[in-house]
Parts: C-alpha cells; structure tokens; sequence
C-alpha cells in the first residue's frame, strides 16, 4: 500500500484546529525530532557563519580558502534547518519530505565517515573528533527521525 502523506495533523497545542485535546498527535514525536534536528543545524551553521575562520582552524586547514567553504557549508546547514523546520510545522507530515529530512542526514553520516576514513582532509586530531562527534548527533537524529515516522505511519 502506497502513502503519500502520513495522517498527522498537527494538536491543537501546536495550532491545529480540527483536533481534539484528548486525541494525540501521532507525530508529535516526530515533528519535536525533525525540531530538534533544526535546531542543531541553525546553531551549527550559525557557528560556521559568524566563526567560519576559527572553526576552519580548529578543524585543522591552513588554507585561507578554507574559511570560505566552512562559510558556505554554514549557509548550507541554515538553509537544511529551515527546511527540516518548515517540514515539522505542516499540518500535514509528509512521508516524502520526512524521508528527505531522513536521507540528508544519512549522507551527511555517509560523508563524514568517508572523509574520516580515507584521510583527504588534513584534520587536526580536535578536528576528526568533532566531526565524528557531529556525525554521531546527526545519526542519532536520522534513527530518532526513523522511528517516528513508522510510529506515524502506522495507524
């Protein structure tokens, strides 16, 4: 059986008008996951922004040029935050944009490990602790995000 979009109106705690106080929302769970997920990248990308040079040294690049990608990754991540937020606030969860949300943190798992493994980076030892660090919090959304969406599709 195919679904298109996932049987979660919002509460009326969370502006919902249709739904009843005593009927929970299915995917509160998930809309607080993929809210925290945002969370985390706004105060990431926020970081690289404001900090792009320092955080370019922490992470080991001499490079001046490094700066700039660590600006651009910054927008990036607010630009993921805006859109993992705007999928929570629907008063409808999508499956498709859920799973979105969902596969872009397994890439940036993916990614990470890659980089970590194959060394093409030149991360100071802080460096290859904090993304493997980042890419732990960013796999423990992706599986908290998993999780609410089978609770949500389930019904």
């Amino acid at each position: 059986m195919t679904v298109k979009n996932m049987s979660t109106p919002m509460s009326a705690a969370e502006g919902g008008a249709n739904s009843s106080a005593a009927t929970p929302d299915r995917g509160q769970f998930l809309r607080r996951v993929l809210q925290g997920n945002a969370a985390f990248s706004t105060l990431s990308g926020m970081l690289f922004v404001l900090d792009s040079q320092p955080v370019a040294n922490f992470l080991g690049f001499t490079n001046p040029a490094a700066a700039t990608y660590v600006l651009w990754l910054g927008i990036s991540l607010l630009g993921w935050a805006l859109f993992a937020y705007w999928v929570s606030t629907r008063p409808t969860l999508s499956r498709t944009a859920v799973f979105s949300v969902l596969a872009g943190d397994l890439l940036w798992v993916a990614g990470s490990i890659i980089l970590l493994i194959r060394g093409w980076l030149p991360f100071s030892t802080a460096g290859y602790w904090a993304v493997a660090i980042v890419a732990d919090m960013v796999a423990l959304f992706a599986i908290l995000q998993f999780v609410g969406w089978r609770r949500s599709s389930k019904g």
